[in-house]
């Protein structure tokens, strides 16, 4: 490609001339837009390299009354699964102008006053919020600040969000435990509570509609409740083998919890699958090594398409709200199988 160089310092114009495409091309390309094609990024970058044009970004800056930095809200993040997509979130926006504010919240009572902290001094162009039902005056805190936002594995009416399934990646679960010929599934989850009640829900009723399907009963005792920790996930375990009539699988709401349930077992001298089955959620790195059946959680895409929706919608103010739904992926490992009624039928004579 020959490029007449100027002596003069070049403008974003030149760019687009020799480029041939619109100013608002080279904007878009500059601004790391993924909707422009592959091929109009080379050619405008080549162009770029060949005449030298150095975008003023104080300027820019100044004049769109942009910070380049983009805001994260979210629970305290302690947990695998927002480690995990903070790594995704950090990974999408590194080929953009963009970096990245965390604002956690440790409690649920510092909702209010953190909320109206990052949408009044103007630290951030937008906010992905993740893993919080927010309030209808949450909502309308942030319109009247002017501030895009876009959820991750919540939704609102209205909102552009990427929710993640949690009722149908449950039943998937389930339903495979089932297939398996279990009869008396258990389920092992978290309270409910205040940042993000629903996907507790989801997850239940997906665990119902699962029992449902397949013939299972619910039986309540084998709903518990307990902290996203292996040592929540041992205590749970024990309580549901000392029934009188224990379940031959338990699903867990986290590999955490599963973990647990594997020591407890190990400890009561028993096999597992043999004796019995058990099956996490989300897939964290430990759960390969340790065999683990679970429901790997697509932190991947939920990061990826969070920051492209709200990228987005920075750059095209008042554009329609998108919203998509991800479920998880099936993963069988070592650590599901038949009920021991079946195997003992199966090696009858």
């Amino acid at each position: 490609m020959a490029v007449e160089v100027s002596l003069s310092k070049p403008s974003i114009r030149d760019v687009a001339r020799e480029a041939g495409v619109g100013v608002g091309t080279v904007s878009r390309v500059l601004n790391h837009d993924l909707r422009v094609s592959e091929a109009t990024r080379n050619r405008v970058a080549e162009v770029i390299r060949q005449l030298g044009y150095t975008p003023d970004l104080a300027a820019r800056a100044l004049r769109s009354r942009r910070t380049n930095t983009l805001g994260v809200l979210l629970p305290l993040f302690t947990r695998h699964f927002y480690v995990e997509v903070l790594r995704e979130i950090e990974e999408a926006i590194a080929p953009t102008p963009y970096s990245l504010t965390i604002f956690s919240l440790e409690r649920a009572s510092d909702r209010p006053q953190r909320i109206e902290h990052c949408t009044s001094h103007g630290h951030v162009d937008g906010m992905l919020v993740i893993s919080l039902t927010l309030t209808d005056r949450e909502v309308a805190r942030f319109r009247s600040a002017d501030m895009p936002i876009v959820l991750l594995d919540s939704a609102y009416p209205g909102v552009s969000g990427v929710e993640l399934d949690h009722l149908n990646s449950a039943y998937q679960a389930v339903a495979h435990l089932a297939s398996l010929g279990h009869k008396r599934v258990a389920l092992v989850d978290r309270p409910q509570d205040a940042f993000s009640p629903d996907r507790i829900s989801d997850r239940w009723h997906g665990y119902l509609k699962a029992c449902h399907d397949y013939g299972l009963d619910p039986i309540p005792e084998y709903r518990l409740m307990g902290e996203y920790s292996r040592a929540s996930g041992k205590s749970s375990a024990e309580r549901l083998l000392s029934l009188p009539q224990p379940p031959t699988a338990i699903f867990t709401g986290s590999d955490l919890q599963a973990l647990g349930v594997l020591e407890a077992a190990r400890e009561r001298g028993l096999t597992v699958p043999d004796d019995l089955s058990v099956m996490g959620y989300h897939d964290i790195q430990l759960a390969e090594y340790v065999g683990l059946t679970t429901v790997r959680l697509p932190t991947v895409d939920l990061g990826r398409m969070a920051v492209e929706m709200l990228t987005t919608l920075i750059a095209e103010r008042g554009s329609d709200p998108v919203t998509r739904r991800v479920i998880g992926t099936l993963v069988t490992r070592s650590t599901t199988g038949p009920p021991p009624s079946l195997q003992k039928h199966a090696s009858a004579p």
